[in-house]
């Protein structure tokens, strides 16, 4: 019970800076599907390939691809093989520089 109330106490304290939150609930396919991804480029008004998704989980790295928008995979071996070249340990590694080159 308490950390379901921490989270929605944390989810009230960011939710203002989202323009769009699309969770399982609201599409009839999950990732590997990329219709939450699609759903959500609709309802903020920017086409797929001008989107970034930073993806932690093999199945949205893929929905991601799919969805034919930029992504970037946040895992802990960049040896193994990924759905997407572009791997990222920490978000620390992530600039303008690095963005710019995706």
């Amino acid at each position: 019970m308490f950390v379901f109330c921490f989270l929605e106490i944390i989810f009230q304290l960011i939710v203002h800076y989202f323009s769009a939150i699309i969770t399982e609930d609201v599409v009839n396919r999950t990732k590997p599907d990329p219709e939450m991804f699609l759903l959500a480029a609709k309802q903020i008004g920017v086409s797929p390939k001008n989107c970034l998704v930073f993806e932690d989980g093999i199945h949205g790295m893929q929905a991601a691809q799919r969805a034919k928008m930029k992504c970037v995979g946040l895992v802990e071996d960049k040896t193994k093989n990924y759905p997407t070249k572009n791997l990222i340990s920490s978000f620390a590694e992530i600039n303008l520089d690095y963005i710019k080159g995706l």
